[in-house]
């Protein structure tokens, strides 16, 4: 059993956190239901920052907004990529089936009773060279929402088969890497009117155009997101080494090289696979460049 004295409690209007070591509870309390996405935010960021299992404490709760099922949908998701879990306790029987019939509620996991510390046993997340592309989509959708409040959503993954030498964006921070398994290329590529959104929101300011005083902000994104990524890459010693992001202003990549066993290799010789994202200020893509004797890792 785990000793009281890590508990720490702290209230937040319509919900109750209690700290542990190993994991958190969130009590939901009344006015759950119509501020509990508000609510959330503070939480979440939080856990996010350092991730812990999350046990939601769903006692009296007799329904969920669709707004608030997603947004728990969304920090189980992102839980999941740092090996931690969320688990619904306490559920009452019409929560249940409103849940088991939502679009994000039939994903989450409801347990009988709090969970013992044995539940939150932790466990090392299988990530290998084959299952990498995983790593660095939680860590682009937990980057934007922890650091602009921004949800985004992942589209279908595609190979690019025209113009491999234009990156999809008008401004991109690129993150060329080196590992045990093989050499890559990750950029974050954002259309000018997503980018200038992002960079008026986070820096309160009204730009309309792309210049000095904000373009290092594809960069500043990019180092975040990889950062996070080679955390868990790391955990199965990919031995992950990343030279300094560089940005990259327009579309054409002819001239990025990569440095590979002291050769120079040309990012448009290449294979090149596009992660697209939606979100509220526009889409965005994650395009990662491998080697074209390589490709298959990403298919």
């Amino acid at each position: 059993m785990e000793s009281v004295t890590h508990n720490t409690a702290v209230t937040h209007s319509c919900l109750r956190t209690i700290e542990r070591k190993h994991y958190q509870i969130i009590e939901l309390l009344s006015g759950f239901e119509t501020n509990g996405t508000k609510a959330l935010e503070p939480v979440i960021n939080k856990i996010l920052s350092n991730p812990k299992h999350a046990a939601l404490n769903c006692a009296g709760v007799l329904e969920m907004p669709d707004d608030v099922v997603e947004t728990i949908h969304f920090l189980d998701q992102q839980l999941k990529s740092a090996g931690k879990k969320v688990r619904l306790v306490y559920v009452d029987q019409k929560l249940r089936t409103q849940l088991k019939s939502s679009r994000f509620g039939a994903f989450l996991i409801i347990s009988e009773f709090l969970p013992a510390l044995d539940d939150f046993a932790s466990e090392e997340t299988d990530v290998s060279s084959k299952q990498f592309i995983k790593a660095f989509v939680n860590a682009t959708l937990r980057t934007f929402y922890v650091q602009a409040k921004v949800q985004c959503r992942r589209g279908d993954i595609f190979l690019k088969k025209d113009n491999q030498n234009e990156l999809l964006g008008d401004i991109a921070g690129l993150v060329k890497v080196t590992t045990k398994a093989f050499p890559y290329a990750v950029i974050l590529s954002f259309p000018k009117n997503t980018f200038l959104k992002l960079m008026n929101r986070l820096l309160g300011e009204s730009y309309s155009e792309i210049s000095a005083e904000n373009q290092d902000g594809a960069t500043e994104f990019m180092n975040i997101i990889f950062g996070q990524a080679k955390l868990v890459l790391n955990r199965t010693g990919a031995d992950v080494k990343p030279q300094v992001p560089t940005l990259n202003v327009g579309r054409d990549m002819a001239g990025l090289l990569f440095e590979d066993s002291n050769d120079l290799v040309r990012l448009d010789s290449g294979k090149m696979i596009v992660l697209p994202f939606e979100s509220e200020i526009g889409q965005f893509f994650i395009e990662v460049w491998v080697p074209a004797a390589f490709r298959s890792i990403l298919l």
